[in-house]
């Protein structure tokens, strides 16, 4: 009986000898699966932008520009992103924005009884699009990254522009004022920039371009189609939430 009791307990102390190191490797196991876990994987950027330096394409008509490149004012845009962390560099995911585009500045042609004026309409954008984001590795709290995006930009006039050209003489009564119908066609929408993030806030600056094609008529009747692309420098900023 006692030699009974020794071996029983030889057995305990050899069974429990095989099992506590695999208790110690299942939970070691979920504390990497715990730890993995909280490593972001997607993230939430809002952003707002400026348009510090845009132009307009010059539309052409029967040999005519209607507008300088130049323009009057800075545009600006609101939107989000959201990305996916494909390896600790790169960054994959998809965009959309409100882009509020600036207006062009109107082409003046002098001619034998006074001027002409040309005013072509601006157009706004909202763009869908993929966004590749490549962040540099450094120990430093500033964050350097390039960043390029590519998609589909649905353009519209805006309600408040002046869709129209207009025709003044050196006398204001014969002043004459002609107005066309203006269609806004939607395009390709692309950008390249690069930018830094500290902590979860960020700032880029980003070459952006919306293509249009523009096409007037006077009560139905074709007057021209040409390209109206809108180009500009962005500093845009904003929040990343990352989860």
């Amino acid at each position: 009986m006692r030699k009974l009791r020794v071996a029983l307990g030889v057995l305990s102390l050899v069974s429990s000898s095989l099992t506590y190191p695999k208790e110690i490797e299942l939970k070691t196991e979920i504390i990497e699966e715990n730890l993995i876990g909280h490593i972001p994987k997607y993230n939430i950027y809002t952003k707002a932008g400026l348009d510090v330096k845009s132009e307009y394409e010059e539309w052409v008509s029967n040999e005519i520009k209607t507008n300088k490149k130049d323009t009057h004012r800075l545009g600006f845009e609101a939107g989000f992103e959201a990305t996916r962390n494909i390896d600790e560099n790169f960054e994959l995911g998809i965009g959309a924005a409100y882009q509020n585009h600036t207006k062009a500045k109107s082409k003046i042609h002098k001619i034998s009884n006074g001027y002409e004026k040309y005013d072509i309409s601006k157009f706004d954008s909202i763009p869908l699009y993929a966004v590749l984001k490549y962040k540099f590795e450094t120990s430093a709290i500033w964050k350097p990254y390039l960043k390029a995006t590519l998609g589909y930009s649905f353009n519209f006039k805006d309600k408040d522009a002046e869709n129209d050209f207009s025709y003044f003489a050196i006398e204001e009564a014969s002043r004459e004022l002609i107005k066309f119908d203006t269609k806004i066609k939607d395009d390709l929408y692309y950008g390249i920039g690069a930018g830094v993030e500290y902590n979860s806030f960020f700032a880029d600056l980003m070459y952006k371009v919306n293509e249009a094609n523009t096409t007037l008529e006077d009560e139905g009747q074709f007057i021209g189609r040409d390209s109206f692309d809108y180009s500009r420098v962005t500093l845009g900023f904003g929040y990343k939430f990352s989860f």
